[in-house]
């Protein structure tokens, strides 16, 4: 069985996130040095997290056990095209670290939903009679930044 490069699985996984969300600007970056197996995926607003990281789960070659303080191999072979020839094997990434932002007319947006679901009250308004008394419980009883939620 082959292995393949984390380069190239980098290279094949930034190909099919452009191929699965259309208009969606991905930075995807191999690690360097002690991270050289890792992989980080970047972007804004789109898909979220979890709808991504249904891609980024069978490139991984491993996963870290934190009970025993080891990787295990994830048994994944992918199919990536090296030099113009589509090659077969195991892929040698560690990891795959995904970072969603939301941009600011994105959170303008859900200000905008938030404030037309309750009367144009602004949500500590809302909130506030509820949290006088209490630690919040639930990010989304911190305000309107945490409720903009990742996935639906």
């Amino acid at each position: 069985m082959d292995y393949i490069d984390t380069k190239d699985v980098a290279a094949e996984l930034r190909n099919r996130l452009k191929s699965a969300f259309p208009g969606v600007k991905f930075s995807v970056r191999k690690g360097t040095g002690t991270a050289a197996a890792w992989i980080s995926v970047y972007w804004t607003d789109g898909p979220c997290t979890a709808d991504v990281e249904e891609h980024t789960r069978p490139m991984q070659g491993a996963q870290f056990n934190g009970m025993e303080d080891r990787y295990e191999s994830t048994d994944n072979t992918v199919t990536v095209t090296v030099k113009g020839r589509k090659v077969t094997g195991k892929p040698l990434v560690d990891g795959i670290n995904t970072h969603r932002d939301v941009s600011d007319d994105a959170l303008k947006a859900a200000a905008a939903l938030w404030s037309e679901a309750h009367d144009g009250r602004a949500a500590h308004e809302r909130h506030a009679r509820r949290l006088r008394h209490r630690r919040p419980r639930h990010p989304r009883e911190l305000g309107p930044a945490a409720d903009v939620a990742d996935c639906p």
